[in-house]
């Protein structure tokens, strides 16, 4: 190999196509051409040699010399000769570093010196840390004991453990860290879909992610940024609805909502009228104000004649019917009928919990801000312990008096139409038939078939017993055959 120049010469940017052609020479067997590579590198490899040992020319000169010999006995690892740049800076880095430490740590009293340095790092770090982790990098410099020290700085921080994401020093690696770090580095407010492609983080987690960082709020709908980027940080539709209800004195119209909201936050005005609906406002005449304590919410559309898979058992008692499908095996919540809702009396802020067997609760609530109205919380345990599969029905009875809840699964095919299964599938007494059946279904017994037919409730539907004949038909019918067999004589 040739000899490396000691002329430091301005950092200039390698021919790749030129080192390309080289590369392909020299993995063919013409070991010469690699002295044409190195002269074709060294002026840019020594200047970032430099930068990499803090200007200290020997130490640059040996540890190019061993990235160079390296490279010359590695070639092969290289799989792609377009990389070669950034494969040659990687192992000029680590060379130029290993070759400053065995330098510094070759003197005893400097070798104690580098581990109380470290020590003191970390320590400093964890001070200097933010709400996730992120290291104020340059105050963290600022803790060397001297200059001379920050040539050293990589390696330092190396043996301290840190991580760099996204650019930024980290105290560890978490979801939260990779966030924040990829918003610093964008530098603005960004999306969602922005911040998760950067950070690696599933985008249908991002939000929840950035959530939990205090220093970072939303911007809009969709978009995030530090607290300090921001002017008017979003807190959600119906946040925004009550600080603007509180700036105009206890009232605002809806023109200003409908007008603001949109164009600040990038919402719809069919989500502000929306939310404008529930049951924390009141919307008289175009004016919204908070509803007050002594202005109770009621259920609209509450009628268990029009609920599908809601059956009224008796007073504070309710039986709720739903297949058992993937959101319900994973734990997650739904929605709560507000026929339900009103049969437990549960009023709006209001969180009930319901004492299952096997030590089980079940929580429903009522947000005073939820478009949806109550919600039931997770129901996987109640499956469980039922031997509940996909598929099956889960029937859930809740006794609002007594704040306690069962739950029994059935697969349809497995029984035979009667009130056995409707009982299974209701929560009826099987002895009280039709009649407890149109009793929970708020309707007469001639109705009870087509309430189940308009409610949707096809499988209690087919699992009524085969109607009978009245007596008086049967009547009617002996009298239809007599005459008709008269007619015939």
């Amino acid at each position: 190999m040739s000899e490396l120049t000691s002329t430091v010469l301005p950092r200039a940017e390698i021919d790749q196509s030129k080192v390309t052609a080289l590369l392909k020479r020299f993995r063919a067997g013409d070991r010469a051409s690699f002295d044409q590579i190195v002269r074709a590198t060294q002026d840019d490899a020594y200047v970032f040699a430099l930068e990499i040992t803090g200007g200290n020319e020997e130490d640059a000169q040996d540890g190019l010399q061993t990235a160079y010999l390296k490279i010359y006995q590695d070639i092969d690892i290289l799989q792609d000769e377009t990389y070669f740049a950034t494969w040659l800076q990687h192992i000029v880095s680590d060379c130029c570093i290993d070759k400053t430490i065995e330098n510094l740590t070759a003197v005893p009293a400097m070798g104690r010196s580098i581990i109380t340095v470290v020590d003191n790092l970390r320590q400093t770090a964890v001070q200097l840390a933010d709400d996730v982790g992120l290291i104020d990098e340059e105050s963290l410099r600022d803790h060397l004991p001297h200059d001379e020290w920050d040539y050293f700085y990589p390696e330092l921080i190396r043996r301290c453990g840190f991580h760099r994401i996204s650019g930024q020093l980290a105290l560890r690696d978490t979801v939260k860290v990779r966030a924040k770090a990829a918003l610093l580095s964008i530098g603005r407010i960004s999306s969602k879909d922005e911040i998760a492609l950067l950070s690696g983080i599933d985008v249908n987690r991002i939000s929840s992610v950035l959530y939990l960082i205090p220093s970072v709020a939303r911007a809009d709908k969709s978009r995030w940024g530090l607290t300090q980027w921001i002017d008017d940080i979003y807190e959600g539709i119906p946040a925004e609805i009550q600080q603007r209800v509180e700036e105009d004195g206890g009232a605002t119209t809806l023109e200003r909502l409908l007008d603001e909201l949109p164009r600040l936050f990038n919402v719809s005005e069919s989500s502000v009228l929306t939310y404008v609906g529930t049951p924390k406002f009141i919307l008289q005449d175009g004016i919204v104000r908070l509803r007050q304590s002594h202005e109770p919410y009621s259920y609209d559309n509450s009628d268990i004649h029009n609920t599908p898979g809601v059956f009224a058992l008796d007073t504070g008692r309710v039986s709720l019917l739903y297949v058992v499908d993937n959101d319900v095996l994973r734990g997650s919540g739904r929605k709560l009928a507000i026929a339900a809702g009103k049969i437990l009396d549960l009023t709006v802020n209001e969180r009930l919990q319901f004492a299952g067997p096997n030590n089980i609760t079940v929580t429903i609530s009522f947000p005073e801000t939820s478009p949806t109205g109550p919600s039931l919380g997770s129901t996987r345990a109640l499956a469980e312990i039922t031997g509940a599969k996909l598929g099956n029905l889960l029937t859930v009875t809740f006794d609002g008096t007594e704040k306690k809840v069962t739950a029994i699964s059935t697969d349809p095919t497995e029984h035979s139409p009667g009130w056995e299964l409707v009982a299974r599938l209701t929560g009826i007494d099987k002895k009280s038939g039709m009649g407890g059946l149109a009793n929970a279904l708020n309707c007469a017994q001639s109705e009870v078939r087509a309430t189940l037919r308009e409610r949707g409730d096809s499988v209690v539907l087919d699992a009524l017993p085969l109607q009978q004949p009245s007596n008086e038909l049967v009547k009617a019918l002996a009298e239809l055959d007599a005459e008709m067999e008269r007619s015939r004589l």
